[in-house]
């Protein structure tokens, strides 16, 4: 999805309006607002993964990083300084310092519960192996 939004922006933006101002300004705007998107994925599992634990205060805590904790200030403070273009870079910013605040927590509750690192091999005795080949016969 995200590179078909990148890719076709001015196609998207065209099916809302035919405005020969708002097509020439609109997909530059679109396309820095959506820059990180990719990394929302890691924000909204941290805060699912809390969640689904029954840990009610970090999953409220991992949600609200994004716009709770990075989007409103910076929303505040890049407008001045950069203009126009400090509101549509507010969001890839926000959207990347919730994915680098959820990271190292996400890994560390992965961690604590005991789960095995990403590529990690995960070996087991010869009585499982032989039991599991039976059971797939």
């Amino acid at each position: 999805m995200f590179v078909l939004i990148m890719a076709f922006t001015p196609a998207i933006v065209s099916i809302f309006t035919q405005d020969t101002a708002l097509l020439a300004q609109t997909p530059p705007a679109i396309r820095m607002a959506f820059l990180a998107t990719p990394t929302l994925c890691i924000q909204l599992i941290g805060a699912a993964y809390y969640q689904a634990i029954g840990k009610a205060v970090p999953a409220l805590l991992l949600t609200l990083t994004k716009q709770g904790f990075f989007l409103i200030p910076l929303l505040l403070i890049l407008p001045p300084i950069f203009g126009i273009n400090g509101i549509w870079f507010s969001f890839p910013i926000a959207d990347l310092m919730a994915a680098l605040i959820v990271s190292p927590i996400l890994a560390y509750g992965n961690k604590k519960a005991g789960c095995p690192k990403i590529n990690q091999r995960t070996t087991y005795s010869s009585e499982n192996s032989r039991s599991y080949g039976q059971m797939s016969r």
